[in-house]
Formats: structure tokens, sequence, C-alpha cells
């Protein structure tokens, strides 16, 4: 019973997967453009931020203390989610490298810096190596438990640092609520794609600096 469990889940998790690549196939240049454009845009303004905010900061139409205000949260912000999503990168890359290793999957380690190499990319970047290996481990391996075991413990570290650890790492650099980072980081992605990892927490930092 609990090997046709195992099956019948794998065999959900494996249609679930093919689905999401077939759709991501199908958007691919429209989502690498948006994830380029986004990490283009990120390491300019790291770079050359303080430059472009000092040569704003005469043109647009505020206060010195509404400007000084609006740009500390922005830049604070932005820091947060760069530095929440390093370090989530390299949490999940540790505990999926260990879930490689005692699973059995060749090369723990190497898939273990290529997690954390895609696991910025929302939705699917862990999926990438964790999905393939969770088959490998079913399909060619034919080991059911094993695949199976490693599939729970990769789904629940995805889900506990993607949506616990991450909104409350950048909530606490950011100083603003850990529920109210992860709706601002679930509705950018959705409403802008790649970019909105950013713009989401950016713009409720903003807001709440307004009010």
């Amino acid at each position: 019973e609990l090997k046709r469990f195992s099956a019948g889940v794998l065999a959900s998790f494996s249609a679930g997967l093919t689905r999401v690549l077939n759709s991501l196939v199908g958007n691919a240049m429209r989502f690498l453009i948006g994830g380029f454009v986004t990490l283009l845009a990120v390491f300019y303004f790291l770079r050359d931020g303080t430059q472009w905010l000092s040569r704003a900061r005469g043109v647009v139409p505020l206060s010195p203390r509404v400007w000084d205000l609006l740009i500390g949260r922005f830049t604070a912000t932005l820091t947060a989610v760069v530095y929440g999503m390093l370090f989530c990168a390299a949490i999940l890359a540790l505990l999926l490298g260990v879930g490689y290793k005692l699973a059995g999957v060749p090369l723990p380690v190497f898939f273990g810096v290529l997690t954390f190499f895609v696991a910025p990319i929302p939705f699917i970047g862990v999926f990438l190596v964790f999905g393939p290996a969770v088959i490998w481990l079913d399909v060619v391996r034919q080991d059911a438990h094993a695949a199976a075991g490693l599939l729970v413990f990769g789904l629940i570290a995805i889900f506990l640092v993607d949506n616990i650890l991450r909104p409350a790492i950048i909530g606490s650099i950011a100083r603003l609520p850990v529920f109210f980072m992860l709706l601002a980081i679930l509705g950018g992605l959705f409403a802008y794609g790649p970019l909105g990892i950013f713009l989401g927490p950016v713009l409720l930092a903003v807001t709440v600096a307004v009010g």
C-alpha cells in the first residue's frame, strides 16, 4: 500500500512538473527577458544607485524630508530583498544537498550548489534540480521510498524557506510585518513577474512610509 501510494504521489508530481515545464517553455523568452532585465536593473542600481538618486533629488518636487524618507525605505527594502534571496538560496541548497545525499542521489554537493544558483528564480527555480532528482530516483533507480522521502522532505523545506523564512528575513531587515511582506512578494510575482519579487516589497515599504 505504501509503495502504491508513493507511486501515485510521484505520478501526480511528475504530471504537475510536466505541465509547469511546458508552460515555462511556452513562455521561456518572455520569462528570460524579464529575469535578465530584473537582474541587470538590480545590479546597476546597487552599483550606481547613489549617483542616480542624488541627481533625481534636485528634479523630483518633494521636500527633502519626504524624499529622504522614501529613498531610505526604498534602498533598505531593496537591499533586504537581495540579502533575503541569497540567504534563503543558501539554506535551500544546504537542506536539499543533505536530502540528495541521504536519498542516494549522485553528486549531492554539485546538485546542492546548482540549487543555490537556481533558487532565486521564482516558483520553478528549485524544481529545475529537485524535480529531476526525484524522478531519477523513482524511474532510473526504481527506489520509490527514497523518491517519496526526498519529495516530502524537499516540499516541506521549500515551503518553509520560501513562505516563512524569506518573508521573515526581508521583513526583519526592512522593518515591515512578515505577513504583509509575504503578501507583497506573492502579489508582486503575480502582477509583475520576476521583477515583482523586488517591486512588491519596495512598493509596500514606500506605501507604509508615505502613510
